[in-house]
């Protein structure tokens, strides 16, 4: 059975806000007392903020990169990169297992007399169905734009849809496997592989296919082309 807890990291963060927010005004009426409340916020507030840190770490490397690329390439100039927007750590990072934690509090209250239908849509401890997986179903991915860029980078923007995000997979040159180079959660994604032969163009064919909790649903994408620039 899937856990009620979404496994993409957006949909995770989503999750913890509405727990944090939800829990305190039932606690009560399953026995729980202030400090199991404090410990159940703190683990929501660990959630969302590691997710949301490494989140935004990851798309202030994609704008290095892009910003390396162009200085490089002298398309923008020195002054133009962005700050880095990190999020506030919370008081106390809960320092167990935050999402076991979570988990335990919810089973004990489904397992309760009082636990009503209600209670589980509010604080979202059902487990999702297939009808989650619906809307993408028979999805195909569109890129929206794919650009090369210098020293064999190519950058690559994606249509996200209602899923959590793609899996990427590409071919080079005259490779005719197809090899997975990521899971990406947020458009653009950077291919920054080197080249097969250093110094030289290479051609990289590309297919995208959507995810859901880990899950690849809809149909793979057309096949995307471009040319790298050394």
């Amino acid at each position: 059975m899937p856990s009620f807890i979404p496994v993409g990291k957006q949909q995770r963060v989503d999750w913890a806000k509405n727990f944090k927010s939800n829990f305190p005004a039932v606690a009560p009426d399953y026995g729980f007392g202030e400090e199991q409340v404090k410990n159940a916020v703190a683990a929501c507030e660990t959630i969302i903020y590691v997710i949301t840190l490494a989140r935004e770490a990851k798309k202030f490397s994609k704008i290095c990169t892009i910003y390396r690329d162009g200085i490089l390439a002298k398309e923008i100039k020195p002054n133009s990169l962005p700050p880095l927007n990190l999020p506030d750590a919370p008081p106390v990072l809960f320092d167990k297992n935050p999402i076991g934690y979570l988990q335990e509090i919810a089973g004990y209250m489904k397992v309760q007399p009082k636990y009503t239908s209600s209670v589980g849509s509010l604080l979202r401890i059902a487990a999702p169905s297939a009808a989650s997986f619906a809307s993408v179903r028979d999805a195909k991915p569109k890129i929206r734009k794919l650009r090369a860029l210098a020293n064999s980078v190519v950058r690559i923007d994606w249509i996200k849809s209602a899923a959590q995000g793609v899996i990427i997979e590409s071919q080079r040159g005259d490779e005719t496997a197809w090899t997975m180079i990521d899971r990406d959660m947020h458009s653009p994604f950077i291919d920054t592989r080197p080249p097969l032969v250093a110094g030289k163009p290479e051609e990289r064919r590309y297919r995208l296919r959507y995810f859901i909790n880990d899950e690849p649903v809809g149909v793979w994408s057309e096949i995307y082309t471009a040319v790298t620039m050394p």
